[in-house]
């Protein structure tokens, strides 16, 4: 975990002998200002403005609580004036913007924090601290919204801002308006579209530079520094908190084999075909037995040594299933901290079509320390993706709609006589809701689709599957739909023109140029104004795709799993069913004509049977 957090600096933008701006690093985010002198001294003023007679020697305080901060005038005799406003009692402070005390000018901005001061102008807005393939994959902007403030009592002119992330990032622009005397605008966050294939191939964390120009000239002194994280890591920092999501594989071919072999090891296995049948047969606790056998099992099964994250990087490398399973047994047992025992357990809960949590506890909201999963039990809450609510949390969980499992049991520990029963970790996650300083909730299950839009990492994609994607993303954004639907994944794999859907149509005696001429007549065009998302249906599909190239031990999704996804999951929608008749298309014939090649799908896999719906 982060040692300390970074301390913000000082810049003072005018006042009584200072003809420009004048930086000062500051060594906490609990800061004082005022004035010191020989008969007036001060250890406890954090920015001294001694040249200003007109600064008392107590005159504000600016600090940070949680991830917002604050600025209150501490009776000085002149005032503290905000945005032009005087401060009669503490209130949100945005970093960066103008702050007066007597006749100086100044501002507070914390290092990841974007500041350009140019032609009477100042910009600032929060960056994240650290990047990575999850940020991407999640689609988290780096850079928050903007403010600008006029610091002139003229009219100020137009900018240009060109933001550029060197090697992860395409170059991004904002336009500052002209702003009024003394004016200020809020701006939107600007689009900075990172590079997902950079990022995913970092093994090992590296600084960077975010670059700023101002109407074409670069302004080092606005120039914020970022850490780029390894490809499977998660970062601490709280905008990432959600992005722990996207770690969770249910469909991961290891989660299958665990899902499959708990089943087996239950006494009574032949009461259910499956653990997925017994949680969807609504028998009582049948969710509460199904997370017992996955623990029960994973408890024998695994040889697994618990390591505290001890690390001080910010951010944690999270294991596989295969990584954290495979090596059990051994002579050398794998280690594995909190967070991916409970990533696990997750991943096995969700492929089960239960809906996951995972709790993280820490001393603060920005120093998780400590994670345990879990799941919702019966009727499902309204869909918050993270929540800070422990009074609620605790009394689902007293209600028996929340169930949660101390992970870390499943592990061996120093010191420790041995694993701990079911019970006693149920027993140990109750009382750490009750006890831990700091608490929130990653609901797995509202970050998914169509709730939400974080889905699991994927598996690398061979070419046809990625021009597939792109073609049915195009194909909705032509069409104006506001939704990426299954039957536009067909029309992807007709123009992506891959050699397996070229051998099928072949085959079939099916011409793809017509088929797609026919799916484009037979879509009508809609009026959507915004970027397409995905049906939960074609998100089934991409999914189901995935699972086959991880049940086929494929380094990548290839195109033959995408053709079976669609021919196996496709008639799953109506509308693509629909297609297929308007096309003259049997799935079925098409699916014995591609088994002559490729080979189906191996139902003892579970393919199919244990999507998660959400």
């Amino acid at each position: 975990m982060p040692d300390a957090q970074p301390t913000p600096k000082a810049i003072i933008l005018d006042g009584p002998n200072h003809t420009g701006p004048c930086r000062r690093t500051l060594a906490s985010e609990d800061i004082i200002i005022g004035r010191t002198d020989l008969r007036h001294p001060n250890p406890h003023v954090h920015l001294d403005l001694n040249r200003d007679p007109r600064v008392s020697h107590r005159h504000a305080r600016v600090w940070r609580s949680a991830a917002t901060w604050y600025i209150e005038d501490l009776q000085s005799k002149n005032g503290t004036f905000l945005d032009g406003r005087p401060v009669p009692e503490p209130v949100e402070f945005w970093p960066g913007a103008p702050v007066q005390t007597g006749d100086t000018t100044w501002t507070i901005v914390p290092p990841d924090w974007l500041f350009v001061h140019a032609a009477g102008v100042v910009v600032s807005g929060p960056c994240a601290a650290s990047i990575n393939y999850a940020t991407w994959h999640c689609d988290l902007p780096w850079v928050g919204p903007l403010k600008a403030w006029n610091l002139q009592d003229r009219s100020s002119r137009a900018l240009r801002l060109r933001l550029h992330l060197p090697e992860f990032s395409d170059p991004c622009f904002v336009n500052v308006p002209a702003l009024d005397p003394r004016g200020h605008v809020r701006l939107p966050a600007p689009r900075l579209r990172l590079n997902g294939e950079a990022l995913k191939m970092k093994s090992a964390s590296e600084r960077a530079t975010l670059t700023v120009f101002v109407d074409g000239k670069q302004d080092p002194d606005a120039s914020v520094q970022t850490t780029v994280l390894p490809s499977r890591s998660w970062s601490y920092a709280p905008a990432d908190l959600i992005t722990l999501a996207a770690f969770v594989w249910p469909d991961h071919a290891v989660v299958q084999q665990i899902v499959h072999q708990a089943h087996a090891a239950l006494p009574d296995s032949s009461a259910a075909a499956s653990l997925g049948a017994l949680v969807q047969s609504g028998a009582t606790d049948a969710e509460a037995r199904a997370c017992r056998a996955l623990y029960d099992y994973l408890r024998d099964a695994c040889d697994v040594q618990w390591r505290p994250p001890h690390d001080r990087t910010g951010y944690q490398i999270i294991r596989t299933p295969d990584e954290i399973v495979a090596a059990s047994p051994s002579a050398q047992p794998i280690e594995a901290t909190c967070v991916d025992l409970a990533v696990l357990l997750a991943a096995c809960l969700e492929n089960l079509r239960l809906w996951p949590v995972i709790v993280l506890t820490g001393p603060r909201f920005d120093l998780p320390q400590h994670a345990f999963a879990g799941c919702w039990t019966g009727s499902l809450p309204h869909g918050r993706p993270v929540i800070r609510d422990r009074r609620f949390l605790r009394e689902q969980v007293e209600r028996g709609r929340l169930l949660l499992v101390e992970c870390t049991a499943l592990a061996r520990r120093p010191g420790a006589a041995g694993k701990r029963t079911f019970a006693e970790a149920v027993t140990s996650a109750a009382e750490q809701l009750a006890t831990e300083p700091w608490l929130c909730a990653v609901d797995i299950g509202s970050l998914r689709p169509p709730y939400g839009s974080i889905t699991p990492l994927d598996c690398p994609l061979d070419a046809p599957v990625r021009h597939a994607y792109h073609a049915a993303e195009e194909f909705a954004r032509r069409k104006r739909r506001p939704y990426v639907e299954t039957a536009f994944l067909l029309y992807g794999c007709l123009a992506a023109g891959g050699r397996v859907v070229t051998w099928l149509l072949n085959e079939a005696g099916l011409e793809a140029t017509d088929l797609m001429s026919r799916i484009d007549h037979l879509t009508k065009s809609a009026a959507a104004t915004s970027p397409p998302t995905t049906t939960r249906s074609c998100w089934h599909c991409r999914q189901e795709a995935q699972r086959y190239a991880a049940a086929c031990a494929s380094a990548m999704v290839q195109e033959q799993h995408l053709v079976w996804a669609l021919l196996l999951r496709g008639p799953d929608s109506g509308k693509f069913r629909a297609l297929c008749q308007g096309l003259g298309i049997d799935t079925a014939i098409l699916s014995d004509v591609m088994a002559r090649r490729y080979p189906p799908p191996d139902a003892s896999l579970g393919w199919g049977d244990s999507i998660g719906t959400l």
